[in-house]
């Protein structure tokens, strides 16, 4: 093998090195070896390569351009993040039901349910990258056939935040299928409104468990949401105003309610029984708010027969359509704010 002298630094290309033979020659020169030097990014070392000789077809053009891919590989391979292991959407839901729990105000227990009743048998077992526009259609198709279109768009709105979250907890590095899913715009307005006859059944029926009595009696007579109601606290009811300051309501905004009638003379009776104690008006057993509307209220709505002859999901009697009655009385012509049986009044 050739013996070479001291490394020279080339004067016209960056991190181009050459070394002359003392025993080769190449044309009426001593031959030259050409190496590289840089920068290793991912060690911060500085790193030197042979390239090769002039004698085998080597020039400074072209170590310089091994330089340069050298460098870019190097690059790349520090850039490049590591690859991610495949999951389910069931082991995403796993870390994803937790976070819910803990951020929304419902702890997290709509998404639970939605996941449970309609993705978990679906797609659950399924790669997130194996989920496609198809299979979300697919799925679309099969709920309308049993449930209501809002409750179809809160279902892939879960989906798609479930994708989201995925995403930025870099746990997934695709892309988020519900993202092409065109929506159709939804007409999920309520037409039911009750009649007072109906109301006042309601609430006689509903006596038998107090609490669900005193939230119903309020959304009627307050126009509040189930919602708001499970998270209002003693400390937001003024009865000497007779309003309620209802807190990041719908929006996210605080509005006040006016609690006037039946409504405020049960919130007082129930803060005579409890004293100057603080917290929610509408503990559940364990002491928190309610995170879904109480089974009795539904049994007992189909109990009396208010939904026997409902065959539209917009003419069923549910907790909400309390809010929607309480809006349309105020609505009718000439009618007062509460026309319910003089128990039920102010």
């Amino acid at each position: 093998m050739a013996r070479t002298g001291s490394y020279q630094t080339h004067k016209k290309y960056t991190g181009v090195l050459w070394r002359e033979s003392e025993t080769k020659r190449y044309g009426n020169r001593p031959d030259r070896c050409y190496f590289i030097k840089y920068l290793d990014p991912k060690t911060h070392r500085q790193v030197k390569t042979k390239v090769g000789w002039a004698s085998e077809g080597f020039t400074p053009e072209m170590a310089q351009q091994r330089r340069a891919e050298a460098i870019e590989d190097k690059r790349t391979a520090v850039e490049k993040p590591p690859e991610l292991e495949p999951i389910t959407l069931d082991e995403l839901a796993a870390q994803y039901m937790p976070w819910a729990e803990a951020n929304k105000k419902d702890l997290g227990y709509q998404d639970r349910s939605r996941y449970k009743n309609h993705l978990h048998s679906k797609l659950g077992k399924k790669l997130l990258s194996e989920i496609t526009l198809k299979d979300l259609e697919d799925l679309r198709t099969k709920l309308a056939k049993k449930i209501a279109p809002q409750t179809i768009a809160h279902v892939f709105k879960l989906v798609k935040a479930m994708y989201n979250k995925a995403l930025a907890w870099n746990l997934y590095d695709g892309k988020n299928p519900v993202v092409g899913l065109k929506t159709k715009p939804l007409n999920n307005s309520r037409v039911r409104y009750l009649s007072r006859e109906d109301a006042a059944s309601l609430l006689d029926a509903l006596v038998p468990f107090p609490q669900v009595c005193n939230m119903a009696l309020l959304s009627l007579n307050a126009g509040l949401r189930f919602g708001e109601i499970a998270h209002l606290q003693w400390q937001d009811v003024n009865f000497a105003n007779e309003t309620a300051l209802i807190r990041d309501g719908k929006g996210g905004t605080d509005r006040h309610a006016q609690i006037k009638g039946p409504a405020l003379a049960m919130l007082q009776q129930l803060r005579s029984e409890l004293g100057a104690s603080a917290g929610l008006v509408f503990p559940n057993t364990l002491n928190e708010p309610y995170c879904a509307i109480p089974h009795p209220y539904q049994r007992t709505v189909d109990a009396i027969g208010l939904n026997d002859t409902s065959t539209d999901a917009k003419d069923k009697v549910v907790f909400h359509t309390l809010r929607h009655t309480f809006a349309s009385w105020l609505a009718i012509q000439g009618t007062p704010l509460c026309t319910l049986p003089e128990k039920y009044v102010a």
